[in-house]
């Protein structure tokens, strides 16, 4: 009885074995079935995503190609209107050269000099200056920051050893309606010396030789009429109103160079916003016509 009850054991226990591990090979085989199921939708997909970027690399392709030959009919007109023969080549013997049917024409840089043109503008170079001597876009930021250092370093000077003084005795002779202002500021010869000198290093500097040299012909003009020679001299600078034999009363300005002669002119139009006679009127607080002020 006892050795039958322990086969019945046995028997069960490999029967449990048995189902348990059937069920364990089904399951297997059916996530195998999912992931092959998987595996397919991911191949079909993948193609689809190959098909795809071949049709884009096509569309590129052709979009290259159209580009390209845009490119070259750009090229092929601009080479078509720019023929040789319509160009008449530099000849210094001849003051340069005139291409045809063109809104410029090529000037021997010797005679940059003799060329109208306004150089600064406040405290930069003016655009048509910047072009007449080629600048880069560098060269032109780095030549207004050289005027300006001069120029500012110009103004403190003044500014820090100019004062107030009487009237020159020299205006008596005007009738005047009103106070007359007047500042002396003495020789900055020296300091203009080391402004000009440094100004004309940073030049060459920034621009070369060649180009340097003939700006600083240019500039030499603008800081003689502009700076007055960056204060090489002493002087006095007025500002009043005079009365007319009709009774008006206008603005005036005069400058007395010390040791040597002055002058003074009534103020009948708008000053030119660059000049010295604004700067010191805006300086000095008097109340003159300017242009677009």
């Amino acid at each position: 009885m006892s050795n039958l009850m322990i086969t019945i054991a046995v028997l069960i226990t490999a029967s449990a074995v048995f189902l348990r591990q059937r069920a364990s090979v089904a399951e297997v085989r059916r996530v195998s079935a999912q992931l092959l199921s998987q595996a397919g939708v991911l191949r079909v997909r993948a193609a689809g995503l190959e098909q795809r970027q071949a049709d884009l690399q096509g569309r590129l392709s052709e979009t290259q190609d159209r580009l390209g030959r845009l490119q070259q009919e750009q090229v092929n007109a601009a080479a078509s209107t720019l023929e040789p023969a319509a160009f008449v080549p530099p000849d210094p013997a001849s003051q340069g050269g005139w291409p045809a049917s063109r809104p410029y024409f090529y000037l021997p840089k010797k005679d940059l000099t003799s060329v109208g043109y306004r150089l600064f503008e406040g405290n930069r170079l003016t655009d048509n200056a910047a072009l007449l001597f080629g600048m880069k876009a560098d060269e032109r930021e780095a030549m207004d920051a050289v005027y300006d250092e001069m120029w500012r370093k110009f103004r403190a000077l003044e500014i820090e050893k100019m004062g107030r003084v009487e009237k020159p005795k020299q205006w008596a002779k005007w009738t005047w309606a009103g106070e007359v202002i007047s500042y002396r500021i003495p020789s900055l010869e020296n300091e203009a010396h080391a402004l000009r000198a440094s100004f004309e290093s940073s030049l060459q500097q920034t621009l070369g030789r060649t180009r340097a040299t003939y700006l600083l012909e240019a500039a030499n003009d603008h800081i003689v009429s502009k700076l007055d020679e960056l204060g090489q001299r002493a002087r006095t600078v007025s500002f009043g109103q005079v009365r007319q034999a009709d009774g008006t009363v206008q603005p005036w300005y005069g400058i007395l160079y010390e040791g040597s002669h002055g002058e003074a002119r009534l103020i009948q139009e708008p000053l030119d916003p660059d000049s010295q006679v604004a700067y010191y009127a805006r300086l000095f607080g008097v109340d003159v016509p300017i242009k677009g002020e």
